[in-house]
């Protein structure tokens, strides 16, 4: 016995569209179009790279110079007023961290050749 089923061509969506989930009304649809939403690929990429993490009022973090992986620490006093953190909690230190990530890369290939016994302290001055 060959019995064949043939279905039509309409979509569940169509059909039922009573079973739609339920948009959310906490977030824009496209993340683009709010800039307080971020695209989960590219969030606090620079963050998850050099596994930085707050201590206290400061951050520390790791970044490859000369090839050698060295541990650097930067101050909330730095993170609030060279790249804007709002306040001294650590989401507010890592937002901050995570903007000021083109000037930190440089700065971790100037330090390169800089001896250290320990994380290498960032300070406003270095920025100069």
């Amino acid at each position: 016995m060959n019995e064949t089923l043939r279905m039509g061509g309409g979509n569940a969506q169509d059909d039922w569209p009573e079973l739609e989930p339920e948009r959310r009304n906490d977030r824009a649809d496209d993340p683009d179009a709010d800039p307080n939403v971020a695209d989960d690929d590219t969030e606090m990429k620079f963050t998850k790279a050099t596994h930085a993490k707050a201590q206290g009022d400061a951050i520390v973090f790791e970044m490859e110079t000369a090839g050698v992986t060295r541990q650097f620490e930067i101050s909330g006093d730095v993170l609030r007023q060279r790249f804007g953190a709002a306040d001294d909690s650590a989401p507010e230190l890592l937002r901050a961290f995570e903007s000021g990530a083109d000037a930190l890369r440089e700065l971790a290939h100037r330090a390169q050749w800089v001896p250290a016994d320990g994380p290498i302290q960032v300070g406003e001055g270095d920025f100069g």
